[in-house]
């Protein structure tokens, strides 16, 4: 893929709106691909400030949750 074929693209392009995220840690679960959970900007970021020491959802309870089964079990 060139640098034209990511930035050029539209309604059009198949999976043009679909955003995919990966997870590599010594506590994060080998989950593998999912297909079975349909997953939201949203929750990306909540995820991504939850690794960071960060819950969203004290500060607003509309605010979505992070993505289940990344974070590690405490």
């Amino acid at each position: 893929a060139t640098r034209e074929d990511r930035t050029q693209h539209g309604k059009t392009t198949p999976c043009a709106g679909r955003v995919w995220l990966a997870g590599l840690g010594p506590e994060t679960p080998a989950l593998g691909v999912r297909h079975d959970a349909p997953v939201t900007q949203s929750q990306v970021a909540a995820t991504i400030a939850a690794l960071l020491g960060q819950r969203f959802t004290r500060t607003d309870a509309e605010v979505a949750a992070p993505l289940p089964g990344v974070l590690p079990q405490r």
